[in-house]
């Protein structure tokens, strides 16, 4: 089985601490250690979940994790066999998530 490595973008690591910094204010909500759980199975058969299905985000091969409330974005070079977690963002509503802007995996490490 093909093991991956995990990096984190710049916006993904101010997510995390963002997320970490709303569970202390509202528990229950968001749960950072089943998050980092999730990322890190994504060491092992990152392909599992689809691709983010906004036409621009498909075209980039950008795929979603969703864990509870916290969708995961993130791209997979298979060539390097890195992923690279773009985004991981708290959604309160489903409508939010066609709004959303990643930052593409070229362009910021």
């Amino acid at each position: 089985m093909i093991q991956y490595s995990i990096e984190f973008t710049e916006s993904a690591q101010n997510d995390f601490f963002n997320l970490y910094c709303y569970e202390t204010t509202h528990p229950g909500c968001v749960s950072v250690e089943d998050l980092k759980v999730a990322v890190s199975s994504l060491e092992v058969m990152p392909e599992r979940f689809p691709y983010f299905e906004e036409k621009e985000m498909v075209d980039k091969q950008v795929r979603i994790m969703k864990e509870g409330k916290t969708c995961v974005f993130y791209y997979i070079n298979k060539e390097t066999k890195v992923v690279s977690i773009l985004r991981m963002l708290f959604i309160q509503d489903v409508a939010v998530e066609q709004q959303l802007v990643v930052s593409s995996p070229t362009t910021e490490k």
